[in-house]
């Protein structure tokens, strides 16, 4: 993985603080208008992705009231498919934290009948239930967290389908992405965990200018993700993946064509 690449190509782009300033406004507009703001930046990372799948890094797509369209739509396919994925683990944190609560309640309810009663086993009997609660908390939020790095990784397996051929049917292909993530899943896993502490990082560094540097540190963190994730696609086809029927974006500077550093 080019980890040096991912965190600086948008640097590349002549006019890449223009491009991060305008995003990083589209950022901060979901803390007013949720959901928006989210599709417009993944709508941009997408294509953003697909360029660099084809071989285009140094060339950012543009973003503006001129392409909102656009953004929106590429952002909505991966949007939507992500939280398709990701609905069996809303589903078990709501059974979860019901579970939790209903084991407090009990819990608090048999501690107080146990120093009502002032009986030593009753209490032995009310520590008993606590502790027992404790654990079943504790187990749930293991499997939780085991359960988020799974469907993680198969979310994170169909966005990438998804994405490369602008196309919500790839993301759905169970056994397709099973596949993908089967090939994938240690370098996803593993983009995941560096790149959450990399990026944590990064983000304080934005915050520690009065906050407003959070949101263009933001945009640079989801552009080193989309680099990454349109490497883990390519090692994807090297471990001899299927490839998916990749969208060409216009614009798109073809290798032969661009400018040469020295």
């Amino acid at each position: 993985m080019e980890w040096g690449r991912a965190y600086g190509y948008f640097r590349d782009d002549p006019e890449w603080k223009g491009k991060v300033l305008m995003a990083s406004l589209a950022l901060l507009s979901a803390m007013f208008i949720p959901v928006l703001g989210q599709l417009i930046i993944g709508g941009w990372l997408a294509i953003t992705f697909r360029r660099i799948v084809a071989g285009d890094d140094r060339t950012l797509p543009p973003i503006g009231f001129d392409n909102i369209g656009e953004l929106l739509s590429a952002g909505f396919k991966p949007f939507l498919v992500q939280t398709i994925w990701m609905i069996p683990l809303a589903i078990f944190g709501i059974v979860a934290y019901f579970v939790a609560v209903f084991g407090a309640i009990m819990g608090g309810a048999a501690s107080s009948a146990a120093h009502r009663a002032g009986e030593a086993g009753s209490q032995a009997a009310s520590a008993g239930f606590g502790i027992g609660a404790m654990v079943c908390i504790g187990v749930f939020y293991l499997v939780f967290l085991v359960l988020s790095f799974v469907l993680g990784i198969f979310a994170y397996s169909a966005v990438t389908r998804v994405e490369v051929a602008d196309d919500m049917k790839p993301g759905m292909q169970f056994k397709e992405v099973m596949a993908f993530a089967k090939i994938s899943w240690g370098t996803i896993l593993k983009v995941q965990l560096l790149t959450a502490l990399i990026n944590y990082f990064i983000v304080m560094i934005g915050m520690l200018l009065f906050c407003v540097g959070m949101f263009p540190a933001s945009v640079i963190t989801m552009l080193a993700g989309a680099h990454l994730r349109a490497q883990v696609y390519k090692q994807h086809l090297e471990k001899g993946g299927v490839a998916v029927p990749l969208k060409q974006e216009p614009g798109t500077t073809p290798p032969e064509l661009r400018p040469q550093s020295f």
